[in-house]
C-alpha cells in the first residue's frame, strides 16, 4: 500500500526507490499509524531528492522494529532538525558524512 502510494510521485524523477525487507518482522500496533508514519517519511524522502535514490530498510533489532530511510536528497542540516530524540542518525560513517554535509539523511526509528 505505501509503496504504491509513493510510486506516484516518484514517476517523474530520476530517482530510483528501492526497499529491502533483511527478515520478516511482525509489528504489533496500530496498522494506520504506522502506515501513516512510513508515507510521511518516504514521501519526505521522495519530495526533497531530485535525482538518485530513496532506500527503505526494515528489519528487527532484538524485539524492535527498525525502519532506515536513505536517500540522495538535500537532508536535514543538524541546525535545522526537528526530530523527536527517539530519531537517530544510525551512526555509520559513510551516512554520518552524508549527512553532515546535507547529501542525504538516514534516521533510524
Amino acid at each position: 500500500d505505501v509503496i504504491d502510494m509513493i510510486a506516484i510521485n516518484i514517476e517523474s524523477k530520476p530517482v530510483e526507490l528501492s526497499i529491502e525487507l533483511i527478515e520478516p518482522v511482525i509489528i504489533i500496533a496500530n496498522r494506520d499509524r504506522i502506515k501513516q508514519m512510513l508515507i510521511n517519511l518516504i514521501d519526505n524522502a521522495v519530495k526533497y531528492t531530485e535525482v538518485g535514490y530513496v532506500h527503505v530498510r526494515l528489519f528487527a533489532q532484538g524485539n524492535k522494529c527498525v525502519v532506515e530511510i536513505e536517500d540522495t536528497g538535500i537532508g536535514i542540516s543538524k541546525e535545522n532538525s526537528l526530530l523527536p530524540s527517539n530519531f537517530s542518525n544510525s551512526g555509520s560513517k559513510n551516512k554520518l558524512s552524508s549527512f553532515l554535509t546535507n547529501k542525504g539523511t538516514d534516521f533510524t526509528l
